[in-house]
């Protein structure tokens, strides 16, 4: 029989565990490495590249890996509020026309130094991500950075079968709508 798909398959992927959301975060991508190519054994060197910054948007906003490995610097722009300026992804032509939406950049993306490392002094056409390579018969960034990412996560032992980028999303979505009084068209709106 045919797999369940959109809505009716919104069950079928496991959530990132929190043990496992913990070891992933705390190894050494993210407090040090040997070096570019040791990303898994344990050093000084923290190198702000896709593997680093994708996996942040995956947990932290529920993005597609597609969605955010395609995006390009002119995708990023700005709006003033009461607040003050706020910076958001603008996401378009993505999995379905519901999927096209504005992300607001989390502040831990941001004190991380996202838009400094990615944004400030680039061209608005060149990808966000240029040392993903397109691939594939519709070129997408996201194969080069999902062989990345599986690979790492299993030299790290963060690797657990069934649980991928996807399940990001799960998590992200649970954590929002167990918030008191949240909306949840705005859930939607925001996991596209």
């Amino acid at each position: 029989t045919a797999r369940p798909r959109g809505r009716a398959a919104r069950d079928e992927h496991p959530m990132w565990p929190a043990d496992l959301d913990n070891a992933f975060f705390t190894s050494p991508l993210y407090s040090g490495c040997k070096s570019i190519f040791r990303r898994g054994m344990p050093g000084d060197e923290i190198h702000r590249d896709a593997l680093f910054w994708v996996p942040l948007f995956g947990r932290l906003r529920g993005v597609r890996e597609d969605e955010i490995c395609g995006r390009l610097v002119g995708d990023i722009d700005w709006v003033d509020t009461e607040l003050g300026r706020l910076s958001f992804l603008k996401i378009r032509d993505s999995k379905t026309a519901s999927s096209a939406r504005d992300v607001p950049f989390q502040d831990t993306i941001l004190k991380m130094g996202f838009l400094e490392y990615r944004y400030f002094g680039r061209a608005p056409h060149e990808p966000l991500f240029p040392e993903l390579i397109a691939q594939g018969v519709e070129p997408r960034r996201s194969g080069a950075f999902s062989g990345r990412f599986t690979d790492y996560r299993k030299k790290t032992k963060t690797y657990r079968e069934g649980v991928d980028f996807r399940s990001y999303r799960g998590n992200v979505e649970t954590t929002l709508r167990n918030v008191s009084d949240v909306n949840p068209g705005w859930v939607d709106e925001l996991i596209g």
